[in-house]
């Protein structure tokens, strides 16, 4: 087993062993990535890079299957054979190398856990977010979904805000209790 004091950055850092100007963002949400990207953006039009991202209303995508990893793989190589290249989309950790294709530099940001469910809780309460979810899904939800608080949610154990050891992957797009899924892949490991 590792001990932390163990851990070598130098050893640790994947940019060191890429022949790849392409940076992966695989943006975990409610962490500041729309930020993130805004300056990434900028930075393009300073630097002269190119930065593609999938919209913000596309769901994530936690656990893709292999065939779909190798889609993804061989998109993503292909943005950035040609220029520095910037790709941003909220799916796990993929190992390009496993599919022969050159591994790009992870970028990511974390957010304290709590923090980060109580911002997606009252995310979802949000005016406009219940206009989109009306424009996909035809209706509102009930009233007092929108005026429930976090604090009431967990304290009387609605499904929505429970927190158990080892849940499992949850195959729900709207789950974001996990940020560790934006990291470990979509190894069965990872669930």
């Amino acid at each position: 087993m590792t001990n932390l004091w163990q851990l070598n950055p130098k050893h640790l850092n994947n940019t060191l062993s890429t022949n790849s100007e392409l940076l992966f963002f695989n943006r975990v949400p409610r962490t500041g990535a729309k930020t993130l990207i805004e300056l990434l953006s900028r930075l393009g039009e300073l630097h002269n890079f190119i930065l593609e991202h999938t919209p913000f209303s596309r769901p994530i995508a936690n656990h893709l299957t292999v065939k779909q990893q190798l889609a993804l793989g061989q998109y993503v190589s292909e943005l950035g054979q040609s220029s520095a290249f910037v790709y941003v989309e909220p799916v796990g950790y993929i190992d390009f190398r496993t599919y022969n294709f050159p591994q790009p530099i992870y970028v990511n940001m974390v957010r304290d856990p709590v923090e980060k469910i109580i911002s997606w809780y009252y995310h979802k309460r949000t005016p406009w977010n219940a206009l989109r979810m009306y424009k996909i899904t035809g209706k509102f939800q009930k009233r007092d979904f929108y005026t429930k608080s976090f604090e009431d949610c967990v304290l009387t154990g609605d499904p929505e805000c429970r927190y158990d050891y080892a849940m499992g992957f949850q195959n729900d797009s709207g789950d974001h209790k996990r940020q560790s899924l934006f990291f470990c892949g979509h190894a069965p490991i990872c669930e």
